[in-house]
């Protein structure tokens, strides 16, 4: 038989099952042997390292390469343009047209283009770390969803404006106003910051999770929890290390 010629594109959903994609590895034509991929994953220990997105298959891979690629998240690496100074009416046009992103907006909690300004601006605010945030608009997405207060630090300190002094207290975080999203529910009602395309994006492209917390760990990264339990401990944990350095 002739080899395949052509690069298969693969697209793997979170939760995906490694014999789910063992068979959707034979379906789409990628000549790997949907068995020894299925116990290369499971003898290999790397199972539950398998990361949802779009890849790239190319011809000729071997089930190990294959296995190695979706257990390390090598994800194809595509483009959308957005040029600073564009409409919002251009900027939802030019994501409307790349296929590559998820377009699941039903299950979005955030659907209006204020809001997605609103809701990019907070991500841009809570972090400067570029792999950060897709999980972050994930917790807040999953908090809005749920009818939790997003309890986001940045917009209190937009709300306090002059009279924040660099540092916010509990007092802070308990005087009610428009933006404080710990005394209210839902979005606050303008956005706190220009935010960048980075923060645009992950708005409407959350990843997929089931988390509600995030804690920095003190080197510009979050760490994520599902449980306010988990949560706990991980502000606990880095609260000492901080204490450790000082």
């Amino acid at each position: 038989l002739p080899l395949r010629t052509s690069v298969v594109e693969l697209a793997i959903e979170s939760g995906t099952s490694v014999r789910q994609i063992a068979e959707q590895v034979k379906t789409e034509g990628v000549e790997v042997s949907p068995s020894l991929l299925y116990w290369l994953f499971r003898l290999s220990g790397q199972a539950r390292q398998i990361k949802a997105g779009n890849y790239e298959i190319t011809p000729g891979v071997s089930a190990w390469q294959l296995l190695q690629k979706l257990a390390r998240g090598e994800e194809s690496l595509q483009a959308v343009t957005l040029i600073e100074g564009w409409t919002w009416r251009q900027w939802r046009a030019a994501l409307d047209k790349a296929e590559f992103l998820r377009h699941d907006s039903r299950d979005l909690s955030i659907t209006q283009i204020e809001q997605v300004r609103i809701l990019s601006s907070l991500i841009e605010k809570e972090t400067g770390r570029a792999s950060d945030r897709a999980m972050i608009s994930s917790v807040f997405h999953n908090r809005l969803r749920l009818g939790m207060p997003l309890q986001t630090d940045p917009t209190v300190i937009y709300g306090m404006g002059p009279s924040f002094d660099g540092n916010l207290r509990r007092r802070d975080l308990r005087a009610d106003h428009p933006w404080n999203t710990y005394t209210r529910n839902g979005l606050p009602p303008t956005p706190i910051a220009m935010p960048g395309k980075g923060s645009l994006l992950a708005a409407v492209q959350p990843a997929r999770s089931q988390a509600l917390y995030f804690v920095a760990r003190g080197d510009g990264s979050s760490e994520f929890s599902d449980s306010l339990e988990q949560h706990n401990r991980a502000v606990d944990r880095y609260q000492r290390l901080r204490r450790q350095a000082q």
